[in-house]
């Protein structure tokens, strides 16, 4: 059984215009209370991103894991509030 971890984003420039994961937790609830942002992983290398609705924005995001940047494969809009993410290597390592 896969157990969903989750990644809270901090930005590491002046224009909040990229964000790196810090550390993973098994628990949502207490990782949403302290963070407008966070990575929700359901898959090895897929990420749903989370947002504070009055914190929309766009942005790019570090992999957890192997630290490049990931691709967004399905992003945010009026039907899908929450990104999806990918990691190129790590989705495919996991195969």
């Amino acid at each position: 059984m896969n157990e969903f971890r989750y990644f809270p984003l901090v930005s590491t420039d002046t224009s909040d215009n990229h964000k790196v994961p810090m550390f993973s937790s098994n628990d949502e609830r207490q990782v949403a209370k302290n963070n407008k942002t966070y990575l929700e992983e359901f898959l090895p290398g897929k990420y749903r991103l989370h947002q504070q609705k009055d914190f929309f924005k766009t942005f790019s995001i570090t992999c957890p894991h192997c630290f490049k940047e990931m691709q967004c494969i399905s992003p945010a809009d009026a039907y899908n509030i929450n990104a999806i993410f990918i990691c190129a290597d790590c989705s495919i390592e996991q195969l």
